[in-house]
């Protein structure tokens, strides 16, 4: 913080949008005019960090890795209020294009459901499917397979 001519600018990096919040309000408090100058780390950037959500082949359970990803996701975009997620279903191409759309929607819908259960609203989430439409990799190998079968979480802004 820096006091210049009356006027408060407040300024550095701040661990999330709630916290930005407090900062500013007590800075308000204090009468004097303020310039917000502070930094939220990108939510975009800390959601590609996480570990990737996957799914066993032809199911729609979330694996343990991925509800502890998920509790940190909540953790997350309930520090961010204004953060929008959109869920994205994929699945490998293995059986038909209709069932894996299917499949795929319900991924993301299962995403969906465990994060508004951590207590994230559901006005802020959007679930669709995408088949075997957009794989991640070439569908050539029993790994590529498992890393096709996944979901991905993007800010409302379009960036992951």
């Amino acid at each position: 913080m820096r006091l210049d001519g009356g006027t408060l600018t407040v300024s550095g990096t701040v661990s999330s949008e709630a916290h930005k919040n407090t900062v500013l309000t007590a800075a308000r408090a204090t009468g004097a005019p303020v310039v917000d100058q502070l930094a939220i780390p990108d939510v975009a950037q800390q959601l590609r960090d996480l570990p990737q959500l996957t799914f066993a082949s032809g199911g729609d359970s979330l694996t343990t890795t991925s509800e502890a990803s998920l509790v940190m996701v909540s953790r997350l975009l309930k520090a961010n209020p204004s953060t929008r997620l959109r869920i994205e279903g994929h699945t490998d191409a293995t059986g038909s294009a209709e069932s894996n759309l299917v499949l795929s929607r319900a991924r993301a819908e299962a995403v969906q459901d465990f994060l508004a259960a951590q207590g994230v609203a559901v006005d802020r989430l959007s679930a669709t499917g995408f088949g075997e439409t957009r794989l991640k990799v070439p569908d050539t190998s029993a790994a590529n397979r498992a890393e096709n079968r996944r979901v991905e979480l993007l800010t409302g802004d379009g960036r992951s």
